[in-house]
């Protein structure tokens, strides 16, 4: 489904860019992937941690973890399975989570 949806976006990037060649269309695509596949699981957090009623500490927790996510998530892409990396993600969290209750 992500595949089909970033496919439709690279076609219309692609009508109305016509110098994107299919080299850079692949890495917008990929980079695409990669946005439209964290956005549900990010949604499903926050309403998790408002279900709960820990919104704000999950708030805190995705504002510190941010950088991390940043500067590593291309290089472990290839190396965590999803059920790892997102293992990965609330044992971080959880952390955090412990930190900014403390401070607050």
């Amino acid at each position: 489904m992500i595949d089909k949806i970033c496919d439709k976006l690279i076609k219309r990037i692609r009508t109305k860019m016509p110098e994107v060649d299919d080299e850079r269309a692949e890495v917008i695509k990929y980079g695409l992937e990669l946005i439209i596949g964290e956005l549900p699981k990010m949604f499903l957090l926050f309403v998790i941690a408002w279900l709960f009623g820990i919104f704000k500490y999950a708030l805190i927790s995705f504002a510190i973890i941010l950088p991390y996510k940043l500067v590593s998530f291309f290089l472990n892409i290839g190396t965590f399975s999803v059920s790892a990396g997102a293992y990965n993600d609330i044992i971080i969290i959880e952390n955090i989570s412990i930190i900014a209750e403390k401070i607050i």
